[in-house]
């Protein structure tokens, strides 16, 4: 019969509950095998104690936080980070970052796996995390690095034909409109659009910064951009907030 249960556990009883069994250590384990709480609790009597260095992964969260790495992060990916990290630290604040192993790492995301999507972000941030842990010398290895993600079926995204870009740009309001003739003409994130200012414009392209990136772009305009642009009074600083 195939094992189910990891090295030195065991089921006991007629409930068939879970017992981690090693050496004078026997311990029973609560929580469902397969869920993050479960991989916690194993990786803490694995090392013997809950912590071993003083070290936790909430205080490895909270160094991130005040890094230059976390400084240099867009907004937008702060925040998404930021979400992910505050599972982690209700799942498995007060461990050791240093007990955890790529087991741990897969069976964390193998409890998410009806949100595969959320579950392979939550780990790629996870993978962040542990690399801050190796720059500061609070970890040898990244256990995350490498973990499969969790295959998902996306939707396949279609291009808008002709007729409904032009039906869209009949119907939309006029700030709607240029929002939507700005995307389409720099190829660039929302974000970026509503960023943009006249002062960005000369000689016929928007010279840029990315929000996510920060990589220094020049983007010459294409004739349709051009002439809805000299048609766009210059009520603002901002191209998309006319007064």
């Amino acid at each position: 019969m195939k094992r189910d249960l990891p090295v030195y556990c065991y089921r006991k009883g007629k409930r068939g509950y879970i017992y981690f069994i090693r050496g004078v250590t026997c311990a029973r384990i609560t929580a469902q095998p397969g869920s993050p709480e479960f991989a916690v609790e194993y990786a803490r009597l694995l090392a013997g104690r809950v912590q071993t260095s003083g070290r936790t992964l909430d205080k490895l969260i909270e160094h991130y936080h005040g890094s230059s790495r976390w400084a240099k992060l867009a907004s937008n990916t702060r925040k998404s980070y930021e979400r992910h990290l505050e599972y982690f630290s209700q799942a498995a604040g007060s461990i050791d970052p240093a007990s955890l192993r790529r087991v741990h790492i897969i069976q964390m995301r193998d409890a998410l796996a009806d949100k595969p999507t959320d579950a392979n972000r939550k780990i790629s941030t996870l993978s962040v995390l542990f690399e801050h842990g190796i720059d500061i010398g609070w970890l040898n290895e990244n256990p995350a690095k490498g973990v499969q993600s969790i295959p998902t079926q996306g939707r396949v995204r279609q291009p808008w034909p002709a007729e409904m870009v032009e039906a869209f740009r009949r119907a939309a309001p006029p700030r709607t409109a240029l929002i939507f003739e700005l995307l389409i003409g720099t190829g660039q994130r929302i974000n970026d659009v509503l960023d943009l200012r006249w002062s960005d414009l000369s000689d016929g392209a928007f010279t840029l910064t990315q929000g996510k990136t920060k990589k220094r772009l020049y983007i010459p305009l294409t004739e349709r951009l051009q002439e809805v642009l000299a048609n766009t009074p210059r009520h603002s600083l901002y191209p998309t907030f006319p007064k």
